[in-house]
């Protein structure tokens, strides 16, 4: 079973990792370390680095990569997450969060599922990490309206 009383080092590691990765001004990185960890192959790093060029430019192509991504029978799971969680065309229902930050999102949280949280199977919760530092951003803006609708003290009053 995990065990979560580590969380802040597992956090700590994987803001690390990232900045690291970050500092070396390629996606690839990011990507390259992910798939050492959660795994993702070769083809799959090349086809996501493919993907976030395309989400960076705001190219409709993103949608068709992310497709030859999500429709390959061996896709790895974090690599389905990762194509599958970015907004990438118009009417996805977010299109108002920026696409750029879903990705980045969605990579940073995929790190740390990554790390050495005791009894967790990297493979798999590296994609649900993905998925939830994707929901975040996709959600901070209805948390955002709702918090301008009331006073900050109204929307953290725990009594109705």
């Amino acid at each position: 079973m995990a065990d979560f009383r580590d969380a802040e080092q597992a956090v700590g590691e994987a803001r690390d990792f990232f900045t690291e990765d970050a500092r070396l001004h390629r996606i690839r990185y990011h990507l390259l370390r992910l798939g050492a960890m959660a795994p993702l192959s070769e083809q799959e790093v090349d086809e996501l680095g493919e993907f976030a060029r395309l989400v960076f430019l705001g190219d409709g192509g993103a949608a068709d990569v992310a497709a030859k991504i999500t429709g390959r029978p061996d896709a790895s799971p974090l690599a389905v997450a990762l194509a599958s969680v970015v907004p990438t065309q118009e009417g996805s229902g977010f299109f108002s969060v920026d696409p750029r930050e879903v990705l980045t999102s969605a990579i940073s949280a995929a790190y740390l599922c990554t790390g050495q949280l005791a009894g967790v199977d990297r493979s798999l919760l590296a994609p649900v990490g993905a998925l939830a530092g994707a929901t975040a951003v996709l959600l901070r803006p209805v948390v955002t309206e709702s918090i301008s609708e009331v006073s900050s003290d109204d929307y953290l009053r725990m009594q109705d």
